[in-house]
C-alpha cells in the first residue's frame, strides 16, 4: 500500500472534515425536522369531507379546509329567492323559493323541446292572466274549463297547442251525436281506439279536451253540438286513464263553434295517420279524404267535426334547466 507523507497540518484538517461533515449533516436533518413539526400534523382521518364528494359527506353543507359548514348569508329551504337574493350553493330558485336540486321537480324531456316550452310558457301565462294569479303561484291546472273556453276562442289557439307532441283527434259524423249520445258500439270503438293513446294520457298532467261543430247552422244549435262531443271523448278519455292511474285530474273539456274554424291543412296529419271515428268504414273514408289535396272543402268540414284531445306532459310548474354555459357561436366559414 501506498503510503502519503503529509504535514501535521494537513493530516489534522483532513481528520476534523471526517469528524465534522456527518455531525453537520445530522444536525440539519435534526433541525428541518424540528421545523416540520412545528406545523400542525392533521391527520387523514380527521378530515370530514372531500370537496369533491362534498355531496355525500355534507349534504346542503359546503366542505372548507375539510369540514363541512353553512355559509352564513345564503338563502336555504323554501327561503323566498329572486333575481337579487340568490340560494345558497346546491339549492336552486324554483317557484319564487330555495329548493334542494335533488328535490326539483324537473320538466320531462318532451316538455323541454324549446318550441314545447315556448307553447306551454305562454299558456301559462295566458291561465295565469284568466284566473287572475300571480304567475309563480300558478300552472296550467289553475285555470277551469270556462276559463280555457275564454282563452282558446284567440286567433291560434290550437295551432299553437298542435306543437304539443301526442295530440290525436276524435271525428264525428255530420250532426253527431244527438243529445243519447252515441250508440253502444259507437262508444266501444271510440273507446278501443284512444286506448292505443294510453300511455300518452296516463303520463299527461292536463288534458285539454276541444269540441268542435262548423260554423254553419245555427249558433247555439252548434255550440251545444261541439259541446256534446268534448264531453263524450273526455269521458272516454278519464276512463282510459282511470284504467292506468288513480286519474284524479279529470279532462278539461269545452266546445267551439262559430268562434274560428279550423283549416284543412292544419288537422290533414289527424286524417292520414291513424284517425279515430265511429267505425271502421268511417275511418277508411277519412284517410282516402285526407290524401285527396283536391277536396279541401270537404276535408275542412269534416276538420270541425271532431275532439281535438291534447295531452299536456306538463303543468308548466316544473323546473326547468337552463345550460351552464352558452352556447357556442357558428364559426363562419368561407
Amino acid at each position: 500500500m501506498r503510503e502519503f507523507d503529509l504535514p501535521r497540518a494537513s493530516r489534522w484538517s483532513l481528520f476534523s472534515l471526517g469528524v465534522l461533515t456527518p455531525l453537520v449533516v445530522s444536525m440539519l436533518f435534526v433541525a428541518i425536522s424540528m421545523e416540520k413539526s412545528s406545523e400542525p400534523v392533521v391527520e387523514a382521518t380527521s378530515l370530514r369531507c372531500d370537496p369533491l364528494r362534498v355531496g355525500e359527506q355534507c349534504g346542503r353543507d359546503h366542505c372548507v379546509s375539510g369540514e363541512c359548514v353553512s355559509l352564513p348569508g345564503a338563502r336555504q329551504a323554501r327561503e323566498v329567492c329572486t333575481q337579487t337574493a340568490h340560494c345558497a350553493v346546491g339549492w336552486e330558485c324554483h317557484a319564487a323559493r330555495c329548493q334542494a336540486v335533488d328535490e326539483l321537480p324537473v320538466a320531462p324531456p318532451s316538455c323541454r323541446l324549446p318550441e314545447v316550452e315556448a307553447v306551454l310558457q305562454n299558456l301559462r301565462r295566458r291561465c295565469s292572466a284568466a284566473a287572475e294569479l300571480d304567475l309563480a303561484e300558478s300552472s296550467l291546472r289553475s285555470c277551469s274549463a270556462e276559463e280555457w273556453e275564454e282563452i282558446s276562442k284567440s286567433k291560434h289557439f290550437e295551432r299553437q297547442l298542435l306543437e304539443i307532441p301526442g295530440s290525436f283527434a276524435v271525428f264525428f259524423g255530420n250532426g253527431e251525436p244527438g243529445e243519447e249520445g252515441p250508440s253502444s258500439a259507437e262508444r266501444g270503438h271510440f273507446l278501443s281506439r284512444v286506448r292505443r293513446h294510453g300511455d300518452v294520457l296516463s303520463a299527461a298532467r292536463v288534458v285539454l279536451v276541444i269540441g268542435r261543430a262548423s260554423a254553419t247552422g245555427g249558433g247555439t244549435q252548434n255550440r251545444a253540438l261541439a259541446g256534446r262531443r268534448a264531453s263524450v271523448v273526455a269521458s272516454i278519455v278519464d276512463e282510459v286513464r282511470g284504467e292506468r292511474r288513480d286519474g284524479e285530474n279529470a279532462s278539461l273539456a269545452w266546445g267551439l263553434a262559430d268562434n274560428l274554424t279550423l283549416s284543412a291543412n292544419l288537422v290533414r296529419p289527424f286524417f292520414v295517420d291513424s284517425p279515430i271515428a265511429a267505425s271502421e268504414d268511417d275511418e277508411e273514408e277519412l284517410r282516402a279524404l285526407g290524401a285527396d289535396l283536391e277536396r279541401t272543402e270537404a276535408t275542412s268540414e269534416a276538420a270541425n267535426r271532431m275532439a281535438l284531445i291534447v295531452p299536456l306532459p306538463c303543468d308548466s310548474s316544473e323546473y326547468f334547466p337552463r345550460p351552464s354555459f352558452p352556447k357556442p357561436r357558428n364559426e363562419h366559414t368561407p
